[in-house]
């Protein structure tokens, strides 16, 4: 569950990013998932996919890298204003 709980942190940041640039679209986003996170990139973006649902996340393209930081990191995000 704790995995649960880091996605929708980043979902929540990435949501709370786009709103305060007053973002009408968010294209891509750009996210770290750090070796310790026990997050898969299939399992990040399918988790990820259903917080955003609804939201302008939703349509967006996520690029994910590894990284050996801890956690998962949104790095940014490309978005149209």
């Amino acid at each position: 569950m704790h995995e649960l709980k880091l996605v929708k942190e980043l979902a929540e940041k990435a949501l709370n990013t786009a709103k305060e640039n007053q973002a009408k679209k968010v294209n891509k986003i750009f996210v770290k998932i750090g070796a310790n996170s026990h997050l898969t990139t299939e399992s990040f973006s399918h988790l990820f996919k259903e917080f955003s649902k609804g939201t302008i996340l939703e349509q967006a393209e996520i690029v994910i890298s590894q990284t050996q930081e801890e956690g998962l990191i949104l790095e940014s995000l490309e978005m149209e204003i």
